[in-house]
């Protein structure tokens, strides 16, 4: 499936991946911080609320991929 309004939908697509593994190693990073005890208490909440933040950017993600999969299985 191409796109044709924008000039290059490689170079589009290439960002919107570097943006989901970015998103993905930030909430790897998060976890080992949380998990080794270097966070403090106190900023749980804003942690919690980035957490969520990267997670959906990942979602969207991996789960556009996955629906553009899951509608084109016939098409080959």
């Amino acid at each position: 499936m191409t796109d044709d309004s924008n000039p290059n939908p490689n170079r589009w697509w290439f960002h919107r991946r570097m943006m989901a593994y970015i998103a993905l190693s930030a909430l790897v990073v998060t976890m080992a911080a949380i998990l080794f005890g270097s966070v403090n208490p106190e900023l749980s909440e804003p942690i919690q609320g980035i957490a969520w933040v990267f997670g959906f950017v990942v979602l969207g993600y991996y789960g556009n991929n996955a629906l553009e999969a899951f509608a084109n299985r016939n098409k080959l």
